[in-house]
């Protein structure tokens, strides 16, 4: 068991991604770079702590998507896509 536990995994990181896998991880990283853009504009506006806190976390693991997805992208030498990004 151990022993294909790890072919699949040698499997896995010598793998390219497939264009659906590569088409979703393309929806993802556009849809947190605009929820980026929300949590910013919201926290500009909102005065409420407790839900300037919860804005604050989701901005925090938009952010880290992001920056794991950008890994991926450069992983497998792929071309960033146009996202929105954040003026503030």
């Amino acid at each position: 068991m151990n022993e294909h536990k790890e072919n699949l995994k040698e499997h896995q990181q010598n793998r390219k991604l497939s264009a659906s896998e590569l088409g979703d991880l393309f929806t993802n990283y556009v849809g947190d770079t605009l929820y980026c853009c929300m949590f910013d504009h919201q926290l500009t506006v909102i005065k409420d702590k407790q839900i300037k806190e919860l804005l604050n976390k989701g901005l925090e693991i938009s952010q880290n998507h992001i920056t794991k997805l950008e890994n991926l992208f450069n992983q497998e030498v792929f071309r960033f896509p146009l996202a929105l990004e954040s003026k503030t």
